[in-house]
């Protein structure tokens, strides 16, 4: 086994791992040692060579790590950089009433929503996040306007990450090769590096202790960057352990751990944005894969029915994932590619303790195990998505579309004979689990935050109940769904917890 030792080690480079890496990277000036741990696999920019294949190496268990029951298949990244490498770029700042929420309903007094103002503003100066002009809009984003303005919805334009270089590539899911897509891995990790962050990357961290992190190190793809450490167990001794490894694996990694939390609240209360890829076919090529993916947005459904609808595209094999219909059809339709319009539906769920995260196998090999996602679609999710696809098909005829595929619907509709009949064809009855191909990005929850370990895993700055030296910071410690895309409150958050360190510091260091 290979010993090292630290004073700090951050496992996960993702949104919250590679922020935290950043800001407190000021310590190493002072002579502490700072250890970044990812468990996948450093890639240069060359290696992002927008094949869906080989790419699909950028994320946990390929794209396909799936809820228990085959329902829900969810995107995590595993590589450096985490999420905000294989992200669309949009960014949403926390709503104030959910700050406010998380304040009075959890107890987190010191908790305000003005704390988050000025983190704000400085982490969107950081990513340079903008609003991309008319001029470098694409077509499948202007039907998303034109629907949208045909029947009365309001449309806002996304923020992005990405700088006035972009090319418009549309690849931004499978890694951004030229750099213009602003991520932890292009803007914070490389900093905290350049002050003397050690990032160690193709290492998966098993469980932790009072003061050491067991960890295995493998191999490292072909040309990815070269070997950190020998394959094999390593342990890492360490002053302050900080859990940045997403809302699946840090509470997995609390469980293997067994800190004395294992029948309380940890790993429950999961949330996904359960989401849907949709698609239309309208009469002339749209060409949707090339020009930035994301630009629009609607809220107007937020409210009454919980979700939100946005301009997305997608690749092939993603696309032909969610199209609905088989053999000789689906296949017809597929060869409509070019023409398709798209968007995304997510749901804004609510955090319930029966969805959560465990780990497989019985004892005692689960406490090496896996985890495992338990997640049911409730019947408020589902009856918001069954609305959702309504009024995506309403959507798509309105910007012109002649054909539009429903995964929830008795056939695919054609506007002539479904346009005004779409509640008749889309309908509850069937939406069936397991057939309707139902989506996540955006894991939260599992180690919620509470003012006490009966109310919570973790404090509001991410301190672990009863474990001085441990933290949790990553979208696992928030008591319910942002209700927005994530990565923005995750990275304030981190930016949060370590200035809390540092203030600090002399409790650990």
């Amino acid at each position: 086994m290979t010993t090292r030792e630290c004073d700090i080690v951050i496992v996960g480079s993702g949104a919250a791992g590679g922020m935290l890496a950043e800001r407190l990277s000021p310590l190493c000036a002072r002579g502490a040692r700072i250890l970044l741990l990812e468990a996948g696999p450093s890639y240069r920019r060359e290696l992002f060579n927008q094949h869906e294949e080989d790419m699909a190496a950028l994320f946990w268990e390929r794209g396909a790590f799936y809820t228990r029951d085959g329902a829900i298949s969810i995107a995590m990244g595993r590589c450096v950089g985490g999420g905000t490498t294989v992200y669309t770029g949009v960014v949403f700042r926390t709503p104030e009433e959910v700050l406010e929420k998380w304040r009075r309903d959890s107890g987190l007094e010191d908790l305000a929503a003005s704390d988050f103002t000025h983190r704000f503003e400085r982490i969107e100066r950081e990513l340079k996040i903008r609003e991309f002009p008319d001029q470098e809009v694409n077509e499948n984003n202007r039907f998303f306007r034109a629907g949208c303005e045909n029947l009365g919805w309001s449309w806002k334009r996304l923020k992005l990450a990405a700088t006035t270089d972009c090319n418009g590539c549309g690849f931004c899911n499978l890694g951004c090769w030229n750099g213009s897509k602003q991520s932890t891995l292009e803007v914070h990790i490389p900093q905290a590096l350049k002050q003397g962050v050690e990032l160690i990357a193709n290492c998966h961290v098993i469980r932790v202790e009072k003061n050491r992190v067991f960890a295995r190190a493998s191999e490292p793809p072909p040309g990815t960057a070269v070997r950190d450490a020998p394959v094999g167990p390593i342990e890492i001794r360490a002053r302050l352990i900080i859990l940045a490894a997403g809302a699946i694996h840090s509470p997995a990694i609390l469980m293997r751990s067994r800190l004395g939390s294992e029948e309380t609240i940890l790993g429950k209360f999961i949330t996904l944005h359960p989401a849907l890829a949709l698609s239309a076919v309208h009469p002339h090529p749209v060409c949707g894969h090339s020009g930035f993916p994301k630009t629009f947005y609607t809220d107007d459904f937020a409210d009454s029915h919980n979700y939100l609808l946005e301009t997305a595209f997608y690749f092939p094999g993603v696309t032909a994932k969610n199209i609905a219909g088989f053999g000789q059809e689906h296949r017809q339709t597929m060869k409509q590619y070019t023409h398709f319009q798209s968007l995304i539906v997510l749901n804004l769920d609510a955090p319930r303790a029966e969805n959560h995260v465990k780990l497989r196998g019985a004892l005692p090999r689960r406490w090496r195990g896996k985890p495992v996602l338990d997640y049911r679609l409730g019947r408020d999710t589902i009856e918001s998505l069954t609305h959702a696809m309504q009024a995506s098909a309403r959507q798509f005829f309105a910007a012109g579309a002649t054909k539009v595929m429903i995964p929830a619907a008795a056939r695919p509709l054609e506007r002539e004979r479904d346009a005004q009949h779409i509640e008749e064809v889309i309908t509850r009855e069937h939406f069936i689990p397991q057939r309707v191909p139902v989506a996540s990005a955006h894991p939260q929850g599992g180690c919620r935050m509470g003012p006490t370990p009966e109310h919570g895993i973790v404090s509001s700055y991410g301190q672990v109940h009863g474990h001085p030296w441990l933290f949790v910071c990553d979208a696992s410690i928030f008591p319910t769904s942002v209700r927005v895309n994530p990565i923005l409150s995750i990275m304030a958050f981190a930016d949060r917890t370590a200035e809390h360190i540092r203030g600090n510091i002399s409790r650990w260091l």
